[in-house]
């Protein structure tokens, strides 16, 4: 499937099939009738209840929380006082109970698609309000925003479907409000693990950057992180989609609860790429993309 931004194609490489419950492009009446039509939720209870188990013991989970933690509170990403919070495509929670821990906010909600995840994240975050919405449709409480995070969401549903929802939600940006924005990146390491956890694309720095000028946002930040690590997470996801070719395959996730000294060793290597980042190093490569961006 190809998805032109701006004169620059969204491409998965030759050779690559998207997951089969990627929406497929056909006449307009179809591409009508799906955009309206509710979308089932991606990932059984079992992959929920995994999904909130690695979000509390997963390093990789601890690496973006430590990110988003240190984002909203760098100086050139200030926020107002109490501020108006929503986390769009909230998972089980994790991110919405951090950013209530990190700025006390007035406002703090978050929506996903999937009831049982909203259901978990009512329970790590009481104070919230979380609610059953979709990106492509969103339900909107509060008139304006002052920060909107959007983590892995958007890969999830696919970038054409997600436009008129992003424009809807980044219009209620308060004047000095800020959207931030992780994706996974590099489309060639699409693989069996993105097929397990609903991922449908990755994306280049291009892409992210179109987007946010479609919206009338100015990035302040757009770079890749998970960079220290990416030999071994591009060694390990290319080998297992060549492994995948095998007859009776099945996808796999790597959202297996992982401890030990090699999960410390992983979580410091994160963190210490983190710390360079919110003081400016941009990183060549990496196998996710962070964005943050104000109003143009």
């Amino acid at each position: 499937m190809r998805e032109v931004v701006n004169d620059r194609r969204l491409l998965v490489p030759a050779g690559r099939r998207l997951p089969k419950n990627r929406p497929h492009e056909g006449s307009e009446k179809t591409n009508r009738d799906d955009a309206l039509r509710p979308q089932k939720a991606r990932g059984s209870a079992g992959m929920v209840a995994e999904l909130c188990a690695a979000e509390e013991t997963h390093w990789w989970y601890a690496g973006l929380q430590n990110l988003i933690a240190r984002i909203v509170r760098m100086p050139d990403c200030r926020l107002p006082a109490r501020p108006a919070v929503l986390d769009v495509g909230c998972g089980t929670g994790a991110n919405l109970r951090l950013l209530g821990q990190c700025l006390s906010p007035a406002y703090l909600g978050g929506f996903d698609l999937r009831r049982d995840c909203v259901t978990r994240a009512r329970q790590k975050c009481p104070a919230a309000e979380v609610y059953v919405s979709d990106l492509r449709a969103p339900e909107m409480r509060q008139r304006r925003y002052d920060l909107v995070l959007c983590c892995d969401v958007i890969s999830s549903i696919g970038l054409a479907q997600c436009r008129d929802g992003l424009r809807a939600i980044t219009s209620r940006l308060s004047p000095e409000g800020m959207l931030l924005v992780h994706v996974p990146a590099c489309p060639r390491l699409l693989g069996t693990h993105d097929s397990a956890v609903g991922t449908v694309e990755r994306y280049r720095p291009d892409d992210l950057r179109s987007l946010l000028d479609e919206l009338g946002l100015a990035p302040q930040i757009l770079g890749y992180r998970m960079s220290l690590l990416f030999p071994a997470v591009a060694a390990v996801r290319l080998g297992r989609s060549c492994l995948s070719k095998r007859p009776n395959a099945r996808p796999r996730s790597d959202l297996r609860a992982s401890g030990g000294i090699g999960s410390r060793v992983w979580r410091a290597i994160v963190a210490g790429e983190n710390l360079a980042t919110s003081r400016g190093f941009r990183w060549p490569i990496g196998s996710s993309l962070v964005a943050v961006a104000r109003r143009a």
